[in-house]
C-alpha cells in the first residue's frame, strides 16, 4: 500500500499507535504492510495498491530493521513484535479521511493547473513539465514536477540539438 506523502503524512497522524510498521522512501511516499488481498478494489486519491488482483508484480525497496531515519527509505515506523501489519479497514478509513483533509473533498475541481509532482507527491499549482512517459498501448503524458523539486531533474536536452550535433560529430570524423 503507497500513499502519497501529503496523504502519508496525515493518515499517520490519524493511525497513532494503531499503525503497523511503515516505510518512507526518500522522495516521500509512505508504505503500509498488510495482509495481501486486503486492499483490492480500494479506490482512494493518492493511494496505490500494489500487488493486487490486478497487478502482474510490484516490488517495495524494505530496508534494514536499523534504518529508522533519513537520508534514503527507511523504516517510518520500525517493524517488530506486535508491529507488522497494519488493520486494513482502520488503514483505509485513516486514507481516506486523510485524502479528503488533504485534497478537498472527491469530486471537487482544483485550479485548472493543478498537477501532482512526480518527486514529492504534493499538489501544486504551479507545474513543471519534467518529461513525457510513453507506453505502446497509449499516448504519451506530460510528467509534472513542483517548483521546488524541479532542481533535482536534469536540464531537458533538446533532440534537434542532439542530431545536429551528432551529424557534426559524423562529418568531423570523416
Amino acid at each position: 500500500m503507497r500513499a502519497s506523502g501529503l496523504v502519508g503524512e496525515h493518515a499517520l497522524k490519524l493511525l497513532g499507535d494503531e499503525s503497523g510498521a511503515v516505510i518512507q522512501d526518500r522522495h516521500g511516499p509512505l508504505y503500509w504492510l498488510v495482509e495481501p488481498g486486503s486492499a483490492d478494489g480500494w479506490d482512494v486519491r493518492q493511494v496505490h495498491v500494489l500487488g493486487g488482483a490486478a497487478a502482474r508484480a510490484s516490488y517495495v525497496g524494505v530496508p534494514p530493521a536499523h534504518w529508522t531515519g533519513p537520508p534514503g527509505i527507511h523504516w517510518r515506523i520500525p517493524v517488530g513484535p506486535g508491529r507488522y501489519l497494519t488493520d486494513p479497514a482502520l488503514l483505509r478509513q485513516s486514507l481516506a479521511l486523510a485524502a479528503r483533509a488533504e485534497l478537498g473533498p472527491a469530486g471537487e475541481a482544483g485550479p485548472v493547473t493543478s498537477r501532482i509532482c512526480v518527486r514529492c507527491d504534493r499538489p501544486t499549482s504551479t507545474p513543471v513539465v519534467v518529461g513525457q512517459a510513453h507506453s505502446a498501448s497509449a499516448g504519451g503524458r506530460d510528467i509534472y514536477s513542483c517548483p521546488t523539486c524541479v532542481r533535482t531533474f536534469p536540464q531537458p536536452v533538446d533532440p534537434i540539438t542532439q542530431i545536429d550535433a551528432l551529424r557534426r560529430t559524423r562529418q568531423e570524423g570523416a
